[in-house]
């Protein structure tokens, strides 16, 4: 009986399953592992002081994606150890908004819950989403 073959196989399995966990972490807890690039941590930072703020920058570079994380934390109440913005104690009640229902869709949507086939995979932690 050939031990090391089945130990092999085991050790694979095992690595395997740990790397599928890891995976699962990762996407359906993003809010957990967010880490903002400084514009978006000043961004974050600045809701301390005012009440509205503007992040203006180019395509692609992270404007949704922090809008998003800050409205996942607002809206759940779990802020990242890092975040020295505004806090809210209590419940929140908010509004995600787009210019039509394809951009809500398309964008607000995906962002904050993930894409219609992998619900919980966006900025807000899947284990926080209920269904009715």
């Amino acid at each position: 009986m050939d031990l090391s073959h089945s130990s092999a196989e085991k050790s694979e399995q095992l690595l395997q399953t740990l790397q599928a966990e890891k995976e699962r972490r990762l996407t359906t807890n993003r809010l957990h592992y967010y880490k903002p690039y400084p514009k978006q941590l000043q961004f974050h930072n600045a809701g301390a002081k005012y009440r509205e703020r503007l992040m203006c920058a180019g395509n692609q570079l992270g404007k949704t994606l922090a809008g998003g994380f800050e409205a996942a934390m607002h809206a759940t109440g779990r802020y990242c150890g890092w975040f020295q913005g505004k806090r809210f104690d209590g419940p929140t009640v908010g509004w995600a908004c787009g210019v039509s229902g394809e951009v809500v869709r398309d964008t607000v949507q995906r962002v904050l819950l993930g894409r219609p086939s992998a619900l919980g995979t966006g900025t807000i932690p899947k284990d926080a989403l209920s269904r009715p």
